[in-house]
Order: C-alpha cells, then sequence, then structure tokens
C-alpha cells in the first residue's frame, strides 16, 4: 500500500506533467521539460523502491536517488523559471512541493537511523 509521502510524490508529478503540457513548443522548452519530467517522475519509484528492499544500504541508496530527483526537479523548475518560459505564478508552488518533498524525504533517513527495524522507517 503507498505510504503519505508516495502519494505526494505522485502529486507532484502530476503537477508537473499538467505543467509540461502548458508549456510553449519551442525546442528550449521541449529539452527542460523532457528532463523535468524524467526527474520529476523517477521521485515516487525510487521511494517505493526503498521501501521494498531488504537491506538498509539499498534502501538508503533508493531514497538517496529520490532525493537527487527532487532536487534535479528543482533545478529544471529553476531553469523554466529564469528562462522566463514559465512565470513566477506558475513555478513557485511547485518549487514549494519541492522544497517539502526534500524535508519529508531527509526525516525518511533520519528515523531510518533510529528504527529498529527496516519496514519501521517508512511508518
Amino acid at each position: 500500500m503507498p505510504t503519505l509521502l508516495e502519494h505526494r510524490c505522485r502529486r507532484f508529478a502530476l503537477r508537473v506533467l499538467s505543467l509540461v503540457k502548458s508549456l510553449p513548443h519551442t525546442s528550449a522548452a521541449e529539452v527542460v521539460a523532457n528532463q523535468l519530467v524524467r526527474s520529476a517522475t523517477s521521485i515516487e519509484p525510487h521511494l517505493r523502491a526503498a521501501r521494498q528492499t531488504h537491506s538498509r544500504r539499498q534502501s538508503r541508496e533508493k531514497l538517496t536517488g529520490a532525493e537527487t530527483c527532487v532536487d534535479e526537479s528543482t533545478y529544471w523548475l529553476n531553469l523554466l523559471l529564469e528562462s522566463e518560459i514559465i512565470d513566477p505564478h506558475t513555478a513557485t508552488p511547485l518549487l514549494r512541493e519541492a522544497e517539502d518533498l526534500t524535508t519529508a524525504l531527509t526525516s525518511v533517513h533520519q528515523r531510518r537511523r533510529r528504527a529498529p527495524t527496516l519496514r519501521a522507517q517508512f511508518n
């Protein structure tokens, strides 16, 4: 069963997909959009893999992958904003959500260190 954090990651990916549909059809926008879609849609699969793994090392690697994808998504969103392909009104909520996801993933990492079992870290 997906966790609340996994649902948030999916909603973030869906919001990014909606944004990408509204972008202009220029080569610059399309290149950045492709990268943004790849990173935003990879967060939840990394998180799910971290939850389903059987070793702490693999879990840590997958969580790090999820954090990297959020960081990359933030980069691509900022690039769209700074190149004036999207306006601040559009970018700000997504950037705020990316920041919140980073905070949540960091919290999972911290709980993981204190959890007596691997499964307890995701509850």
